[in-house]
């Protein structure tokens, strides 16, 4: 290999790339929410702690006009209702806040299948949210378009993605339910008329096989059936319905083998990126190397390895969801997971340190509900967890809801 040649491979691997959001019309807002968060991904002093639909359901504290559920005895669970947002009504209720005094910094919600009283109820949040200074963030749970069966269901038909993709069976199906996200976003303004920004995170997890969207299951979805169908839901939203308020997330599972070799489901992140033109957020979503002592270093090596591909594709690096699953915060060993597995393996505590990994944006986990059972990702006011989670939200690094407040993420 020549020495020019040695010389432009480094450049390639080692230049970060400085740029915008990948709509070259995002709205004014839109584009300071992704220069923001660029830079608290360049501060490593600082990571936004987001929980996924976090002033909508909850497991302590409880009470009307809330719908309620009794657990454990002592504690009341509770869920925002479509009466209460059809009032107008604050919702004050969180999980984070009854044990800190702040809302995470960043929350979430779901399109799921656009029930009206739903989309009522999340539309009523975000600009809640968006009006305490939170950054929010928009998931898609969408129904198997072939038989209506739920988001972990297969179903028969082969290669189901490509079937909603242009000249597919179910094409005009899908594009319906565009249509309905970009009439959704195109109508979401502030008080001031303005835009909200949201982040975007479809077809998230697909390099596992659990999604009927996912790859390596029975119905033979291909990389570039992923690639393609998140291409033409970018072009279709931006360039089609002229959303503008949309930064778009792309976060597969934690699993894969390597950052850059193309192929199957679990070989690469990269084996369904869509292209630097359709993404503004690297995302990864891990709910097993971070469970173990174990493999702590591998969820290090891990993030390491996406904040160095952010720096590379001028995007913005972010743990899009991460937690202990199957309520292993109800055991006594986990009750400081917040802390000894998720914080302490980020500073270089208990593990080979590497700087790379305090350059991520935010950490996302999942809801806290409440129905027959409940099932959490976070503690709550009362839990025997709740003092090991208030030293982690004390820690400077963790950055809340005062911290975006007063750092303006649309400014």
């Amino acid at each position: 290999m020549s020495l020019l040649i040695k010389v432009s491979y480094f450049l390639l691997l080692t230049y970060t790339v400085v740029a915008g959001p990948s709509d070259q019309y995002a709205t004014q807002l839109t584009k300071n929410l992704f220069n923001n968060l660029k830079k608290i991904a360049a501060d490593p002093t600082k990571i936004l702690f987001g929980q996924h639909k976090a002033n909508y359901a909850g497991a302590g504290g409880g009470h009307t006009p809330y719908k309620t559920h009794n657990h454990d005895g002592q504690f009341v669970g509770w869920e925002f209702s479509i009466d209460m947002a059809q009032k107008k009504l604050d919702g004050e209720l969180c999980d984070i806040k009854q044990m800190t005094g702040e809302f995470p910094a960043f929350t979430g919600y779901d399109f799921y299948q656009f029930e009206s009283n739903w989309m009522e109820i999340v539309t009523h949040l975000v600009k809640k949210s968006y009006s305490r200074g939170m950054v929010v963030a928009m998931s898609w749970h969408m129904h198997n378009f072939a038989d209506g069966g739920d988001p972990w269901h297969w179903g028969s038909e082969n290669r189901m993605v490509k079937e909603m993709l242009p000249g597919g069976r179910h094409q005009h199906h899908y594009m319906a339910m565009l249509d309905k996200i970009a009439n959704w976003a195109n109508e979401l303004k502030d008080s001031k008329g303005q835009h909200i920004p949201i982040i975007f995170r479809p077809f998230h997890e697909s390099n596992g096989k659990w999604f009927w969207w996912g790859l390596g299951n029975s119905i033979g979805n291909t990389p570039q059936d992923l690639k393609d169908i998140y291409r033409y839901t970018v072009k279709y939203l931006r360039d089609t319905k002229h959303v503008h308020n949309f930064l778009y997330a792309f976060s597969p599972n934690s699993g894969y083998k390597s950052m850059m070799q193309d192929g199957s489901s679990q070989k690469s992140y990269m084996a369904a990126y869509p292209g630097d033109d359709y993404v503004d957020i690297l995302g990864l979503d891990d709910y097993s190397l971070v469970l173990q002592s174990s493999t702590l270093q591998n969820f290090v090596d891990t993030v390491a390895g996406l904040v160095k591909m952010a720096d590379r594709t001028g995007k913005i690096p972010a743990l899009t969801e991460i937690g202990a699953p199957n309520n292993h915060l109800n055991e006594k060993s986990y009750y400081n997971f917040w802390i000894s597995n998720v914080l302490n393996p980020l500073k270089g505590i208990g593990v080979q340190a590497n700087d790379a990994v305090k350059r991520i944006a935010y950490i996302n986990t999942w809801t806290n509900q409440c129905g027959t059972n409940c099932k959490i990702f976070t503690p709550y006011h009362g839990h025997p967890a709740e003092t090991d989670f208030i030293n982690f939200y004390k820690d400077p690094m963790m950055a809340f809801e005062n911290y975006v407040k007063q750092h303006n993420m649309y400014a």
